[in-house]
């Protein structure tokens, strides 16, 4: 995977972590950034994705919106994990969230940070058939001409359709591995029979 690696992201879970720690992971991840920034066009939809749970995906997904923004990119970060939404409640954690995406159309200066923004994942029934649809697909494409980059949040890959949908739909596809936990034959498998074309 050389020609397509962007490096490492340290997750810092632990509370009591030491500065000279903090300084390195930080330093990892912004090294992964500019390789992001090297090999992803602007004005682009990229979807992170992982076939298991806990992978990283929305740790990626937080952290790059985040640091892009740091930058001075216009960052757009959209939570499709309609069950968990760990990225809308963690950027929002004391805001009510807007049950529907009309509903947060309507209220989108509540959902900005700086130049950048959080489209929080609303309440469906139907997951699929939302992403699938006319209304949110044609959201995106105003998205994408809007912000520098988009950057989609999924849920996990083996478990539910959602990835896979937005995966076909984006400009590029973001794997997230987990150190001594993914295995190299999985991800060669998927990349074989779900991305041979893409």
């Amino acid at each position: 995977f050389k020609d397509s690696y962007l490096g490492d992201v340290v997750e810092n879970s632990a509370k009591n972590i030491s500065e000279i720690d903090k300084y390195i992971s930080e330093e990892v991840l912004k090294k992964t950034l500019f390789s992001f920034i090297e090999k992803i066009k602007k004005n682009s939809i990229s979807t992170v994705i992982g076939l298991e749970i806990g992978a990283g995906k929305t740790h990626v997904s937080l952290e790059f919106f985040r640091l892009l923004s740091e930058l001075g990119h216009s960052v757009c970060l959209v939570d499709t994990d309609f069950r968990k939404k760990t990225a809308s409640f963690f950027s929002f954690n004391k805001t009510k969230l807007p049950t529907t995406l009309e509903e947060f159309i309507e209220k989108e200066n509540q959902f900005m940070i700086n130049n950048s923004m959080v489209v929080t994942a609303p309440e469906v029934t139907d997951s699929a058939l939302y992403l699938s649809s006319l209304n949110f697909q044609d959201y995106l494409k105003q998205l994408k001409a809007r912000f520098d980059y988009v950057i989609i949040d999924t849920p996990s890959w083996d478990l539910f359709v959602d990835a896979k949908i937005m995966s076909n739909i984006s400009d590029s596809t973001i794997y997230a591995a987990k150190f001594a936990y993914s295995k190299e034959g999985e991800i060669s498998q998927l990349i074989e029979s779900d991305f041979k074309n893409n």
